[in-house]
């Protein structure tokens, strides 16, 4: 949704709502999708999240951060509502969100719910680099087009639990309490069990749905890539991938 909002602000061309129609569609090609596969998208509550009342300061400098460009973020917010709701009642795809819930959440206990299945977060955020320590998960990132090739996720972990400055929580761990709070916000291996138990509720019992192309937005521009979504002549190689990346670190 940012990627697409600061590519219209600089460019003032196609709307961010397309723009993110394209790259959804275009990043499951690339990944490669078949009919019985289960495409989940997770959305933040608007409501906020629980990691606020656990820490005040937690991403306390977001709002600010965006103010600082002359973007009607309110039309904005509500353009991608209207284009989720589009997608989630005109598509095999799942929009999932809930109370007090963040994306990160759902992603974070669908993975270890679906663990007989190989799971694909697709996304550039950091924070899901620690799931990979779960062997059906791999991550691909919409801003480079490849897998991520993670050595070591609980390095990673113990790095945002020490200081994730992304996310506003910069303070020093100054005894067990403060590391008991940073791990509970940080650490997407391990959720408290009433946020699981929570993202269980949305995910027990997912509807089979099928494709309303009359009713998609953009169906006149986009309809051979809606209905090109289950080729498979885009696909990434994960392991040609991993053995780029070793060729490179030999070097």
């Amino acid at each position: 949704m940012f990627t697409s909002i600061f590519a219209w602000y600089a460019h003032k061309q196609m709307s961010p709502c397309y723009t993110a129609v394209t790259m959804i569609l275009g990043d499951l090609r690339k990944v490669g999708l078949n009919e019985e596969d289960l495409v989940i998208i997770a959305a933040d509550s608007p409501e906020g999240s629980w990691r606020k009342d656990v820490d005040s300061n937690y991403k306390a400098n977001r709002r600010e951060a965006r103010e600082k460009h002359d973007i009607n973020w309110k039309q904005q917010f509500a353009s991608f509502d209207n284009l989720l709701c589009n997608l989630d009642m005109n598509t095999p795809f799942h929009v999932l969100k809930a109370s007090k819930l963040e994306a990160d959440d759902i992603i974070a206990y669908g993975v270890k719910k679906f663990k007989d299945r190989e799971c694909i977060i697709i996304s550039s955020d950091t924070d899901y680099e620690q799931l990979v320590a779960y062997e059906n998960v791999k991550l691909f990132s919409p801003k480079s087009k490849r897998y991520k090739h993670i050595k070591d996720p609980y390095k990673i972990l113990a790095k945002k639990i020490k200081k994730e400055a992304a996310d506003n929580l910069i303070t020093e761990i100054a005894n067990e309490e403060d590391f008991d709070k940073r791990n509970m916000i940080v650490n997407l291996i391990s959720l408290p069990e009433v946020i699981e138990e929570k993202v269980e509720d949305i995910l027990y019992l997912l509807p089979k749905k099928d494709w309303d192309y009359r009713r998609l937005f953009y169906m006149k521009s986009l309809e051979n890539r809606y209905k090109d979504i289950y080729k498979q002549d885009k696909i990434v190689d994960f392991n040609k991938a991993k053995k780029k990346k070793r060729k490179k670190e030999k070097k």
